[in-house]
């Protein structure tokens, strides 16, 4: 078995914090918070900044809890009921059958 050479590490080190900062950029996630999340080390991605070295495992942890909530995330998304005063169509007709039933405001406390 060879040795890693140093500029692979670097750049893979570069390539997981990218990761970091997008998901944070994407969902509003504080870094802290994901290493809170993912690792149960809210320091990790500052020693990964750093320079701090990483396991294999804490990758694999990493990257399975930024999976499985960028997914839990994507399915609590609204849909898009944005109003267009150029629609043509009647009023009713506009609104999705999903949310024709659904009460979006109520009077009731």
């Amino acid at each position: 078995m060879g040795i890693i050479p140093q500029s692979y590490l670097m750049n893979a080190r570069s390539n997981l914090i990218d990761e970091i900062q997008s998901f944070s950029a994407k969902y509003g996630i504080a870094e802290t918070s994901i290493g809170s999340f993912a690792l149960k080390d809210s320091r990790f991605v500052g020693r990964l900044r750093a320079g701090g070295g990483v396991s294999l495992r804490s990758v694999e942890k990493l990257h399975d809890w930024l999976r499985s909530e960028s997914l839990r995330r994507s399915s609590l998304r609204l849909p898009d009921l944005s109003f267009d005063p150029n629609d043509k169509r009647e009023s009713c007709a506009a609104i999705p059958a999903y949310a024709a039933n659904t009460v979006l405001f109520s009077d009731h406390p």
